[in-house]
């Protein structure tokens, strides 16, 4: 009997050690290139931006045209960088095409603080392609459920910083 309660106590702990094992954490490449991509859900612009029109802009989402919103971004593994166009933008206000290709690096592998990428909504000199040049975006935070991103840039001695939550394209509210 003691046999048999011992043998019981040893098969408990040797199953609770084998289903209780930790997974190794995610780096921040994993989580980044996740299979389901990247849809902004929130920024805010500081200190306000006037836009063209004269409008001060403080909410990412009113800056953005209405084309933009639901672009996705698809960061893969070997560094490339790919935005799809959900709806098509008119000529001028956007990305033109269903798909555009960019790329994406960290500052260092194993510690990345910066995330130097192509951000969706800068473009070109034509307003219709993207920005050739990667973007310098600070990492404050990557999980799987948000990516959170900094980017600073100067306008005529004024410096403005956007403040950027991605989530996967599926729990983002629709606006």
């Amino acid at each position: 009997m003691k046999k048999n309660i011992l043998m019981a106590a040893l098969i408990a702990v040797l199953a609770f050690g084998l289903f209780s094992c930790n997974k190794e954490e995610a780096s921040k490449k994993e989580l980044l290139t996740n299979t389901a991509g990247w849809q902004l859900a929130e920024g805010t612009i500081t200190p306000a931006y006037e836009t063209a029109a004269g409008d001060m802009i403080s909410d990412m989402m009113d800056y953005l045209y209405t084309c933009e919103k639901d672009d996705e971004i698809l960061f893969n593994a070997d560094g490339s960088e790919i935005i799809t166009t959900n709806v098509k933008c008119a000529e001028g206000e956007g990305l033109q095409g269903d798909k555009v290709a960019g790329l994406w690096h960290f500052d260092n592998e194993e510690d990345p603080q910066v995330l130097y990428m192509q951000l969706p909504f800068f473009y070109d000199e034509t307003g219709n392609a993207l920005d050739a040049e990667q973007e310098n975006c600070t990492i404050k935070d990557i999980t799987k459920d948000a990516l959170q991103l900094t980017y600073t840039f100067e306008v005529e001695g004024t410096k403005y910083t956007f403040q950027m939550t991605y989530k996967d394209p599926k729990k983002v509210a629709k606006k």
